[in-house]
């Protein structure tokens, strides 16, 4: 009997911490993260660490990921754009990557 073999989860939950955090104007609030090979290829869920954003910074602001020099807008887990608002302070969040479709979906606020 042959039993298919699953790798799941082997090495944990990668942690991906934000290098800067800049207001882009009136355009946006980009989070910047260091190059990796593993978010170039990445498909699942990840913690993030997130940065403060400046204080007085317009609540109504998208929140774009710029990873490995690629911009991608951060959305929720219903598709609707990530704004500064929704970001509850410098921390720890969860969300969902996939390279492969240039997405980042934040699944929870700060934990």
């Amino acid at each position: 009997m042959f039993l298919p073999r699953y790798v799941v989860n082997q090495n944990g939950i990668p942690c991906v911490e934000s290098s800067s955090v800049v207001v882009n104007g009136t355009t946006d609030v980009r989070y910047t993260f260091q190059a990796s090979a593993l978010l170039r290829r990445f498909r699942g869920l990840m913690i993030l660490k997130l940065a403060a954003i400046p204080t007085g910074t317009a609540t109504t602001l998208p929140i774009t990921a710029v990873i490995n020099g690629n911009p991608v807008p951060v959305t929720n887990s219903n598709g609707d754009a990530v704004t500064v608002a929704d970001i509850q302070g410098e921390g720890v969040y969860i969300a969902y990557a996939c390279a492969w479709d240039n997405e980042l979906r934040l699944l929870t606020g700060l934990i």
